[in-house]
């Protein structure tokens, strides 16, 4: 369930950035909404400690640096695109990092206690 409020909270970022972003003259195939729906739901499924998530952690990466790069280009003040390259690059490492520590730490138990015993 906490991934799904990460998520969420991840999705609001996202389209607080890209309505701030100066957008009129992109050609977007999708609408700004979408987008950040898209980057929540992928970042709350990454994050789930099912066995599957694991393949949406290996997509997540490339739509989160390329949704990630257009709002740090298009924001204003405009961006070098060597800083919004990189800081896009960092967003992205971050955020499939997290999920991954997010889905394994259910199954990572203290070395200090002792096992369960049925």
């Amino acid at each position: 369930m906490f991934q799904f409020i990460l998520g969420l909270g991840l999705a609001a970022f996202t389209i607080g950035g890209l309505t701030l972003s100066d957008s009129a003259d992109r050609g977007d195939p999708l609408p700004q909404w979408a987008e950040a729906l898209i980057i929540g739901a992928a970042f709350a499924l990454a994050a789930a400690p099912w066995r599957w998530a694991i393949a949406f952690r290996t997509l997540m990466p490339l739509p989160t640096f390329l949704i990630y790069l257009m709002i740090l280009e298009a924001r204003t003040p405009p961006m070098p695109f060597g800083a919004a390259f990189l800081c896009a690059g960092m967003y992205a490492l971050f955020l499939t990092a997290y999920t991954a520590y997010l889905a394994e730490r259910g199954r990572r138990r203290n070395p200090d206690e002792a096992p369960e015993t049925p």
